[in-house]
């Protein structure tokens, strides 16, 4: 792609980049990397025509998440974690991954995309904590501009009197 001059790579992270529960730390931790790779790697090939950005889903239906399904009170648990109040399907990751890859996002690098049918959004709400997975942008005058509900989530903080240089 950078003999090319141009092209996309999407790699697939997890809500667990952000968020773990008891027993998933070595996931957690690799799919924390993958969010650090897109970052690093957006960085070294963008001034080459290569785009580099993740996706980030919530809880799926494929056969990882079987003996989760497999147990009905669980899998009913982890539907309502999400403001959709279900799981997605593998089929739903495809959208999201096509748009990625194709030219609408030709301005987006370094970025990952959290289909998570808003499981982040309503985990913080829970806690009491807002807009904290979501891009916040503080403008002076202008308060807080945040990004979340699961649409466009990049987990990082902005601030306007940063140097952007």
């Amino acid at each position: 792609m950078v003999e090319q001059g141009h092209g996309s790579i999407v790699l697939f992270s997890s809500i667990r980049s952000v968020s773990v529960e008891p027993g998933q730390s070595v996931y957690a931790m690799t799919k924390a990397g993958i969010v650090q790779l897109v970052r690093g790697a957006a960085c070294e090939f963008g001034a080459r025509g290569v785009r580099v950005n993740a996706l980030a889903p919530g809880v799926v239906e494929t056969p990882l998440t079987g003996p989760i399904r497999a147990n009905a009170e669980w899998y009913d648990a982890y539907a309502k974690k999400s403001v959709l109040q279900r799981w997605a399907s593998a089929e739903e990751m495809a959208g999201p991954t096509v748009f990625l890859l194709s030219g609408a996002a030709s301005f987006i690098t370094g970025t990952v995309i959290y289909a998570d049918g808003g499981w982040l959004e309503v985990m913080l709400f829970r806690a009491g904590v807002l807009c904290v997975a979501a891009e916040i942008l503080v403008l002076p005058g202008f308060g807080v501009l945040g990004l979340g509900g699961g649409l466009l989530v990049i987990a990082s903080i902005v601030l306007a009197s940063q140097s952007f240089v």
